[in-house]
């Protein structure tokens, strides 16, 4: 009876840590997916392992409320958003813009993210309420 719940809180720990591992690695392979199509090549492995489309983003958006992840989890997921909203305007509005143009601004938008997320994580460390990682189950 105890190895059940125990096995239990195990997999719902390793689910919760599998929540919030995956968005940092999807944003960091959306931007490398974006640097490889700038510069034409065609990488397979960032491209169908990244990009799971907006409806996937949206069920880790709100997993992330309510699991009460912590604010600097879910700069990830928004950037996300963001460079698939890009690239879809992009794609189906023709813009006036090279694609020199267009790379720079996924990278300014990439770094904003990582600026911000560093912020709140140093900040989230002298204010424990930005950091804390809560479950009803705890």
């Amino acid at each position: 009876m105890k190895k059940a719940a125990k096995l239990k809180q195990n997999n719902h720990k390793l689910f919760l840590l599998s929540l919030k591992l995956l968005p940092p690695i999807m944003a960091v392979g959306c931007f490398l997916s974006t640097v490889f199509q700038y510069f034409y090549i065609e990488e397979i492995i960032t491209t169908e392992l990244c990009f799971a489309g907006i409806l996937p983003i949206l069920f880790l958006v709100f997993t992330s409320y309510v699991f009460k992840f912590c604010e600097y989890h879910r700069i990830y997921l928004y950037y996300i958003i963001l460079n698939e909203v890009m690239n879809i305007i992009n794609y189906n509005v023709e813009l006036n813009i090279t694609d020199t143009v267009f790379i720079r601004i996924h990278i300014i938008v990439f770094f904003i993210a990582t600026l911000l997320t560093t912020i709140l994580y140093l900040y989230g460390r002298k204010d424990k309420h930005i950091t804390q990682f809560t479950t009803e189950g705890d």
